[in-house]
């Protein structure tokens, strides 16, 4: 399901992308958008339900959310920002996110999740 709102400073977002229809959506409306996050393991799939928190470079806070798809879109205005996101108790940083005047930026960020193991139950 694609989540579409705007944070208490009326900044338009988006978030979504599980099904392929969903990232037809989304690519059709990306241009709305100058700052776009996805989130992805380290060999390849996409995460969903990232703990996700944007702030100013004081530290304000823009947004906190929970993203139900790999892909966060958001409209902010030109300036620095932190990023920092959260998947399965790890976190993951971007103490300096640049958003220029003209265009827009892009950035995935990737956890290792290590490789997937067979639990072994105890008799």
């Amino acid at each position: 399901m694609i989540t579409r709102g705007k944070t208490l400073q009326g900044f338009p977002y988006l978030s979504g992308g599980v099904s392929s229809n969903e990232r037809e959506v989304i690519d059709k409306l990306e241009k709305a958008y100058n700052v776009k996050l996805s989130f992805a393991e380290k060999r390849g799939a996409y995460l969903s339900d990232v703990r996700l928190v944007i702030e100013t470079a004081k530290g304000a806070e823009i947004i906190s959310i929970t993203t139900n798809g790999p892909f966060f879109y958001i409209q902010l205005p030109a300036g620095s920002y932190k990023v920092k996101a959260s998947f399965s108790g790890v976190t993951k940083e971007i103490k300096r996110l640049e958003v220029p005047k003209s265009k827009g930026v892009k950035q995935t960020l990737t956890w290792d999740l290590g490789e997937p193991s067979e639990e072994i139950q105890p008799r």
